[in-house]
Parts: structure tokens; sequence; C-alpha cells
């Protein structure tokens, strides 16, 4: 039986240094050589960390104080301006890891798409397709609070889709795959893109 080398990866550090509300801080990504990949958010002074807070996945989201007494909360506003200043100077890179969930039920297949809009926080896209990938509604959950607000594209009707919805949301739990980090929100916990889905939202133009 032939054995499988794990795969090595050069490690790698990145370090982008922005300015907020008079103070700089830097995000630090790091990838080690297994490939994993984790950012911090960093404010230093005099060589020596006044705090050091994680973000163990790259979500977007911080998880943890590493050093430091600075709140969670403070530190994700601090780092969701770092982000925003990233993207505008084509520093942030998104990594090809997915909020989708997707479940088979009767006659459709079901999928959530979690994603965020920045400072305007995470939205739901529910989508609900035949067997074969025909779509047949698309609806959104502005406020990724289990409500949905509107029809995108299709003929169902917003009451029956949210049945659906609601279905798929509570099969979520079940399955541990909403991220308990959001309070009062309904939002897919990370995870490889789901193949036949991406592929049905290029073939049909309906990626974001």
């Amino acid at each position: 039986m032939a054995g499988c080398a794990s795969v090595r990866h050069q490690p790698t550090t990145n370090v982008f240094s922005f300015e907020y509300e008079n103070s700089t801080y830097e995000i630090i990504g790091i990838t080690s050589e297994e490939g994993e990949s984790v950012n911090f958010l960093v404010q230093s002074k005099n060589d020596s960390n006044i705090f050091r807070v994680i973000d163990y996945d790259q979500d977007g989201i911080l998880d943890r104080v590493i050093t430091g007494s600075i709140d969670l909360e403070e530190a994700n506003k601090i780092y969701q301006e770092g982000i925003r200043q990233a993207v505008e100077q084509d520093r942030f890179r998104e990594l090809e890891i997915y909020r989708e969930y997707l479940i088979t039920h009767e006659e459709y297949r079901l999928v959530i798409q979690s994603f965020s809009e920045g400072k305007d926080g995470y939205q739901n896209r529910f989508f609900i397709y035949e067997p074969d990938w025909i779509v047949v509604g698309i609806f959104w959950d502005d406020e990724a609070d289990g409500t949905l607000s509107r029809i995108e594209r299709g003929e169902m009707n917003l009451e029956y889709a949210q049945q659906l919805y609601d279905l798929i949301l509570e099969r979520a739990a079940e399955e541990n795959r909403i991220d308990e980090r959001f309070e009062d929100q309904f939002i897919i916990t990370k995870d490889k893109p789901i193949e036949n889905f991406r592929n049905a939202l290029e073939s049909s133009d309906l990626s974001e």
C-alpha cells in the first residue's frame, strides 16, 4: 500500500498596518507549514504589545483576546475597519472557505449562504432548487434573524419559502452548523464550498 506524504507549505507572515481614530494597528496573517492560517489584530508601543487578539480561521471575526485588556467587541470594530481599508488597498485575500449549508427535502434542494456586508453585518441568501439544480426561488434574510425579508427570484410565495427556511435552519442547528458567536442571528459556520451549488451559481450567474 502506497503511503501518502503530508503536504507542507512555506510558512508566511503578512502584515497590514492601518490608522483608526488616531491610533495605529496591525493585522498580522500567519500561515503555518501545515497550511493553517490565523490573523492577529495587534497594537504595539515601544516594541511591546498593548493587546493581541486572534481570528482563528480568518473569517473576519476575532475570537479571543490573547494579551491586553481590550474588550472583544471593541477589538472587532477596529478589526473590521482594518479589513475595510485592506480591501480598499487590494491587500485582503479571501479564503476558499464559505458559509454554506445544503439539505435535501422532498422534491427540493435547500441552500443557505451567509456572508458579511462589512459594517452592515451578515445576511442570509436562501436558495430553493429542483433536484437537477434548476432554481425555483431565491430569498433574502436581510438581518440573518431567521425571517425572510424579500424575494429575489421565483414565483414561490414568501410564506411557504419561510416554512422551508425554518426547516433548514432547524437542521443546521441540529448539525452544529450555526455559528454560536452571533447572538440572535443564524449565521452558517465556515466550511469548504459545496461544489454542485457553486457550479449552479456560476452556470446561472447567480453569484454575488
